[in-house]
């Protein structure tokens, strides 16, 4: 804006205010001159605001002609104030949108005040631009509603980020609702905010729509949630707890519910916190997975192993099973029995894994002709043998 712009508005203000100034009747003329300084003063202050603003700040009249512009207003739209005075705001709107101007001019000659009107209003260039607006009556010394003052905050990076945003969650539930493992989002008291497809599945959800607004301790005495022997658990044995705290469940948790279909299921729970940028904890996130057939299919197993092995037990002849390293795999208790060996202690799994025993009879080459000959037939063979 050039300087006699500049100082034409600020006359042109300071006269307005000289105006409005309530009548001195029977002041000295030193005391109205000052009067009419201090008017001038707050003008010039007034026109220092309104440019200095980042928000553009526009006035016009009841039939839409623009009266001021301020700086803002010309970086935001790319007009300058002699292009836009005396010109009316339709310039700047788009065509589609037009009737807009129609409802906010009824509006403002009712004397409403408009606040936050969210809309798109478009550039010299043609660029639309997502804008916020809020509107107020311009009034005369008698009240009368003479036109209007705009306010409009450019919020077209907020409406990107707004769009990026929801870009980006409706791609987490779609990722969500594609695992077959239900998910869970936690915020920092504990409170269920968000669940994915499989989640609702695994504990039959649609049965208890009520289920978000439960507290921790209520959803655990809903689902009965006990570890895989059917001891009761409490919330904080079954892993919340420790995630909400800032702990991350590296080893599975396995628990037993009753889904709210009436199903038995048994689970495996990992999660680990949220924490914002600054390290705070602001909720966790829960994994569950259904292993109730793995584990049905695990004690079947268990089942059938216990059944060889007392049918094993039963014989009278000492027998072994070996895999292909002469390792001993399966023994019976007469076999035992003859070599001397002790009954197997139970160890966990990992224990067990890679360990081996070396049968006595396969220490010479007796037994690797005979695992040869095995292997090389590609059938089955038992060798029973009895020694005297």
């Amino acid at each position: 804006m050039s300087k006699r712009s500049e100082a034409t508005k600020l006359s042109r203000t300071a006269a307005r205010m000289k105006k409005s100034a309530p009548a001195m009747t029977g002041a000295s003329p030193s005391a109205r001159l000052r009067a009419e300084e201090r008017a001038e003063e707050t003008a010039a202050y007034l026109a220092a605001i309104v440019e200095s603003a980042e928000d553009a700040i526009v006035s016009k009249t009841l039939n839409g002609i623009v009266t001021s512009w301020n700086a803002s207003a010309e970086r935001m739209f790319g007009y300058t104030e002699q292009e836009m005075l005396g010109q009316p705001i339709l310039r700047v709107i788009p065509p589609e949108r037009r009737s807009e101007e129609d409802l906010i001019l009824t509006r403002i000659r009712a004397g409403e005040r408009i606040e936050h009107f969210e809309t798109v209003r478009m550039r010299k260039d043609g660029q639309p631009l997502h804008v916020s607006l809020t509107i107020s009556p311009g009034r005369d010394r008698a009240g009368v509603i003479i036109g209007a003052s705009k306010i409009v905050r450019d919020i077209t990076e907020r409406r990107r980020l707004e769009h990026e945003v929801a870009n980006w969650a409706a791609q987490l539930d779609a990722t969500f609702d594609a695992l077959t493992d239900g998910f869970f989002i936690y915020d920092s008291a504990g409170q269920l905010t968000r669940m994915n497809d499989a989640a609702r599945t695994i504990l039959a959800l649609d049965a208890a729509p009520d289920y978000y607004s439960l507290t921790p301790a209520e959803r655990a005495a809903r689902l009965q949630v006990r570890d895989v022997n059917d001891r009761p658990l409490k919330p904080e044995e079954w892993g919340l707890t420790k995630l909400a705290q800032g702990e991350r469940l590296v080893e599975p948790v396995e628990i037993r519910i009753t889904a709210l279909d009436g199903r038995t299921k048994d689970l495996s729970i990992t999660g680990g916190p949220v924490r914002a940028t600054d390290g705070e904890i602001v909720g966790a996130v829960a994994l569950l997975r259904d292993v109730t057939d793995r584990r049905r299919l695990e004690r079947a197993v268990a089942e059938r192993s216990a059944q060889l092995q007392a049918t094993f037990d039963a014989l009278a002849e000492p027998m072994c099973v070996f895999d292909a390293k002469g390792r001993i795999l399966r023994q019976n208790r007469a076999e035992m029995d003859l070599f001397g060996f002790d009954p197997p202690q139970p160890r966990s799994k990992s224990e067990r894994r890679g360990s081996s025993c070396a049968h006595p009879m396969g220490r010479g080459s007796r037994q690797s002709g005979f695992l040869r000959a095995v292997y090389s037939l590609g059938r089955h063979l038992l060798e029973l043998t009895r020694l005297r």
